[in-house]
């Protein structure tokens, strides 16, 4: 794995003047390879140490260990176009492809296999989700009910810790949180574990609470690390996610038919 995505994974791991210092680097890597390590200090407003005790944190024996590895990762890697272009359709279109691209890179085919068999096999289906979290729980919980499948959207703390109350070995919780932080979603996942449900996350980072609770986690891109100020769209990874969790539940025979049978109802011919 390249520096910058164990800094991207790591990022919760990391004290709050050396998140300021990951981002940095996330967002500047060609120009911070050419910074002593005083010089990436002062532009980030923390201190040798701070930029130090980062470096070792991601596993670099030194800030000279790290600025090698960062080398290697910006030779190859082609600049996202500046925020401050004249083309405004430009930048959304290089944004949503860069996002796209990261997500491709974290995703792999046995875990998506691995979802996608416990969602067919759950009796009941439960997706948690606070504030844009929770949209993107409502659009899933839509498109597995439409497959035939019997799902509900939680949005608020305490419908999830009803449902969770509830649970038993048979069901599934999907838990959607980008920041795996979001402390409703944790206790109500931690209830639902404790009930015998299984837990699955949809997060960006590995480390975290929520997946500490988690039998399986799927990473999904953070928009965090992408410096647009003008336009970001955090749930547009977890979008990309839900299309690609659908394509492969619409592989099942019963799911499709049970889709078709949905798309007939409400579009008549």
């Amino acid at each position: 794995m390249d520096i910058l995505k164990t800094i991207e994974r790591t990022f919760n791991a990391f004290h709050p003047k050396e998140r300021a210092v990951a981002l940095y680097v996330v967002n500047h890597p060609r120009d911070v390879r050419e910074m002593k390590i005083t010089q990436l200090a002062q532009v980030t407003h923390t201190s040798i140490a701070t930029v130090n005790r980062f470096s070792q944190k991601i596993g670099c024996k030194s800030y000279a260990d790290f600025k090698i590895q960062l080398a290697v990762v910006t030779t190859e890697q082609r600049p996202v176009p500046a925020a401050n272009s004249d083309d405004t359709l430009q930048q959304i279109n290089e944004f949503y492809k860069h996002v796209i691209n990261k997500s491709v890179e974290r995703l792999d085919e046995e875990t998506i296999t691995q979802v996608v068999s416990k969602i067919s096999q759950a009796r009941k289906i439960y997706v948690y989700g606070i504030g844009s979290s929770g949209l993107t729980a409502k659009e899933f919980e839509t498109r597995l009910s439409r497959m035939g499948l019997t799902a509900f959207a939680c949005t608020d703390s305490h419908s999830m810790k009803i449902a969770a109350s509830l649970l038993t070995a048979k069901d599934l919780v999907i838990c959607i949180s980008i920041s795996g932080n979001t402390v409703e979603v944790i206790e109500a996942a931690q209830l639902a574990r404790q009930q015998g449900a299984t837990i699955i996350s949809f997060t960006s980072f590995q480390k975290s609470k929520l997946t500490e609770t988690s039998e399986i986690t799927v990473l999904v891109y953070n928009a965090l690390f992408l410096n647009r100020e003008n336009f970001i769209n955090s749930q547009f990874s977890l979008m990309y996610l839900i299309d690609v969790l659908s394509v492969y539940l619409l592989r099942d025979p019963a799911h499709a038919a049970d889709m078709a049978r949905t798309i007939s109802v409400i579009h008549p011919r």
